[in-house]
């Protein structure tokens, strides 16, 4: 006899623009849970996900400021996994895609698999995927994907012929929980000097922000790795390298 439990838990991302990133197979799920639990960035999602499921709560009050990162996925996952009840089903959803840089849902996937709890991610329209679309970019001519505190931390070996994605480049060093929004000048400082390795200082980079509101462009702001400490980068910044040809 199996000891599985009967309830379920669904990990899922709404994307970047309120209900139109949105799957149906995820609109269904965010629906149908008995329970929602959400953490996005923006409050334009997250008075449409209200407006879907009565039962939404979101995940930021787990969080408060200067807790320590893993502090605040271990409340997270608490909060989440304490409202199981017997069979019910559980929607956690995320801005963009669930499993892109997102510790709080590896920390629910691994507990409620350890509770014998049902537990699927479901695939969702990520930053990564804006980025394609927005700067014109087709990933099978070659591509480099980092979190940018990895890349530093593991010292990979990059190849310039290749373009390179570095996600949360402005939250590099960041252990603790902080409303802050501006970069911290010694992780943007430890970047360009790693990216120095293989690029020449007057090489573009491009820092990008997904689009929030239908009405808004993204954020695609064109500079150089020499200028990069110059430029404002958020914890929701992404830096794409394009190849370099020297």
């Amino acid at each position: 006899m199996s000891l599985r439990s009967s309830g379920s838990v669904s990990l899922v991302g709404i994307g970047y623009l309120a209900g139109a990133h949105v799957t149906s197979e995820t609109l269904a799920l965010i629906r149908g849970a008995d329970r929602l639990f959400f953490l996005v960035g923006d409050p334009l999602l997250e008075i449409w996900l209200r407006s879907v499921n009565p039962t939404a709560t979101s995940l930021e009050d787990c969080a408060s400021e200067g807790m320590a990162l893993a502090d605040c996925c271990h409340r997270m996952a608490d909060e989440v996994l304490n409202a199981m009840r017997g069979d019910s089903s559980i929607c956690v959803a995320f801005s963009g895609h669930p499993g892109i840089a997102v510790d709080p849902t590896y920390e629910i996937l691994q507990r409620a698999k350890a509770a014998r709890l049902r537990v699927t991610m479901f695939p969702a329209v990520s930053a990564i995927d804006c980025l394609f679309a927005d700067l014109g970019i087709d990933p099978a001519q070659g591509c480099q994907l980092f979190e940018a505190e990895t890349l530093i931390e593991m010292d990979y070996r990059l190849d310039p012929r290749s373009s390179l994605i570095l996600l949360q480049a402005g939250v590099i060093g960041v252990r603790r929980h902080t409303t802050k929004t501006s970069s911290e000048a010694d992780g943007v400082r430890r970047l360009t000097r790693f990216l120095r390795k293989y690029y020449p200082s007057g090489h573009e980079v491009i820092v990008y922000e997904a689009a929030t509101f239908p009405i808004s462009p993204p954020r695609i702001e064109r500079t150089t790795l020499h200028r990069l400490l110059k430029t404002p980068l958020t914890a929701i910044s992404t830096v794409y390298v394009p190849p370099s040809l020297e």
